[in-house]
């Protein structure tokens, strides 16, 4: 999990969902074209026009007094058929899990660094578990049923629009869904507040990081990647211990007022370290931050820079606090020459007007646009940190765990309405276990790592990109790749140019182009999986996981009631 992604940018979301809106449209149009034209005759597109229009016309409609109306009308009866089908012994299911669950967890988190984080995952995966499968079930068998029962029949005959009842039917679910998922969630918070143990209750927050950019100057004070200490995983890159090493964090715009008001500058670490000598078994490896307040020159020797704290602190590894790995730099420090330096003195105290430069008040350590570089270097000679971005990072004041913990609840319930909308959709079209299957696929193709596979590995390859621009490619595109297992020609064989090649390179790009749309299509989840973010204690971030997980469901909301509620006018309702 990415704790400091991208933010959303709203705007440029907007546009790209207008953009994709749009190519499906036409891409949708021109099918349907094709194949009323096949079923019935010249005639067939002037249908299919008429009944797209009837459609948008009775959506319009849907949002009238009278047609809100029967949209609640419709939704009411759909939480109680839900309720009528034992929707809700769900929660027999959860009580039970719940009943015993304290028992195992107990054991397995004795010694625990994190003993809070097996609680937290327990009840978001038990939630979620239960939710998202109900959500599933309910909205692919509930149309289906209905129209096999032809309890349906007796809706359509009444003045309501088939474009409410697909809203109707959404709604009530999604209202089904809530209750679910609210009930879970309130007795899943009591039951962590009162099962987690006491030594691990301070866990139990949701820290606001700030997080800088990194850049690591080698052991010869050039920047670079670090020292390759034979670690598999190269996520950090390590610097050597007394020598010009050093990891420099950057951090731009850092919220003066609030750090004001806390009176200090708390600076949370995670390094790791690598060692290659016992050293000191009683102090453990030590490192040193210098604050630097860049003047913006070339020369470094203009910058302001400050070495905290004046004795090196030990680093602390594997700990289970949330503030053995925390230095609080207080306001007041002593700089290089002796003299007292105020950490936001500029941003505080601003100097008055003056011609005379001796009576200019001297720069503060944060700079006035909020500003400041940290650097962090090991002292114990033939020892290594390991840094990482988000190694360092300065924290906010905490969130109460609860308003974390009702986040991650609230992402767990969009996940589920956006598996209802999609779901709902999807039985206007085709029966019960078809709908079910559909909606299963979308959801795993949604998934983070299914997601990261497809857009790494399958649309973003060197080939890709190569016959997107006309330029022979190893291996080529799908119809390339055919011919050359059918002639046994490998990939690193040049095909002899000729017009049925370029028309097989046209025609990848094509297939190219339309499996990207796919993938556009396919709703992407990432951000409503919250759980890593509350069990390592961070806050969830509104910008960048809150948000575009409802900017996704409202997303899917208006183009699925409309294809539904389309499909659902144009099928036969007495067909089982």
């Amino acid at each position: 999990m990415d704790f400091d992604p991208e933010p959303f940018q709203i705007g440029w979301a907007i546009l790209h969902w207008l953009l994709v809106l749009l190519a499906v449209s036409v891409v949708g149009l021109f099918v349907a074209g094709l194949v009323s034209i096949a079923a019935m005759g010249l005639s067939g597109p002037k249908f299919v026009l008429g009944q797209i229009g009837r459609t948008l016309k009775g959506f319009a409609g849907a949002f009238t007094s009278g047609g809100l109306r029967r949209v609640t009308t419709v939704a009411s009866l759909t939480l109680k058929e839900a309720i009528r089908r034992k929707a809700l012994w769900i929660f027999a299911i959860f009580a039970a899990l719940f009943m015993f669950a304290g028992w195992f967890l107990g054991s397995a988190t004795i010694g625990s660094d994190r003993a809070a984080e097996p609680y937290v995952t327990f009840v978001l995966t038990t939630i979620s578990l239960l939710s998202l499968p109900l959500a599933i079930l309910l909205s692919c068998w509930g149309l289906p049923q209905d129209i096999k029962a032809r309890s349906l029949h007796t809706v359509v005959t009444k003045p309501v629009r088939r474009v409410e009842i697909v809203m109707g039917r959404m709604l009530g679910y999604s209202l089904v869904t809530a209750i679910v998922v609210g009930v879970m969630a309130a007795v899943g918070y009591v039951w962590i507040k009162r099962t987690v143990p006491e030594r691990a209750q301070q866990q139990l927050i949701g820290r606001v990081p700030v997080y800088g950019e990194l850049t690591i100057i080698g052991r010869d004070g050039r920047p670079g990647e670090g020292i390759n200490v034979g670690d598999i995983w190269e996520y950090r890159g390590y610097v050597e211990g007394n020598s010009q090493g050093r990891g420099i964090y950057e951090f731009d715009e850092l919220p003066l007022g609030k750090l004001r008001d806390m009176g200090e500058l708390p600076v949370e670490y995670d390094f790791e370290i690598f060692r290659t000598v016992k050293g000191d078994v009683v102090t453990g490896v030590r490192a040193q931050f210098t604050l630097i307040n860049d003047r913006g020159t070339e020369d470094e020797s203009d910058d302001l820079r400050v070495d905290y704290p004046e004795v090196a602190f030990e680093v602390k590894e594997f700990t289970d606090s949330v503030s053995e790995a925390v230095q609080s730099i207080p306001r007041e420090l002593t700089g290089p020459d002796g003299q007292p330096v105020d950490l936001f003195k500029v941003a505080a105290e601003p100097p008055p007007p003056s011609d005379d430069p001796n009576t200019a008040v001297p720069d503060g350590l944060i700079a006035p646009d909020g500003s400041l570089t940290i650097s962090v270097r090991c002292i114990d000679r033939n020892q290594y940190l390991g840094v990482a971005r988000r190694d360092l990072f300065v924290r906010m004041p905490d969130k109460p765990f609860v308003v974390s913990y009702a986040k991650a609840a609230f992402g767990i319930l969009l996940q589920a309405i956006v598996l209802v909308i999609l779901g709902t959709t999807a039985s206007c079209i085709v029966k019960g276990p078809v709908a079910t299957f559909l909606t299963l696929g979308l959801f795993l193709m949604g998934m983070g790592s299914v997601r990261d596979y497809a857009s790494n590995e399958l649309f973003k390859t060197e080939a890709d990109t190569n016959v997107a621009n006309g330029v022979a490619v190893l291996g080529g595109g799908p119809i390339e790749s055919v011919y050359r297992l059918v002639t046994q020609m490998n990939q690193t064989t040049q095909i002899p140019d000729s017009t049925s090649v370029r028309v097989m390179k046209k025609v990848d790009t094509a297939l190219l182009g339309t499996e990207k749309l796919v993938l556009e299509v396919v709703p992407d989840l990432r951000p409503f999986s919250t759980a890593d973010y509350l069990k390592k204690g961070f806050d969830i971030p509104w910008s960048t996981s809150t948000l575009p997980a409802l900017a996704t469901t409202l997303g899917f909301l208006i183009p699925c009631i409309i294809l539904g509620a389309l499909c659902l006018q144009m099928r036969e309702l007495e067909a089982k």
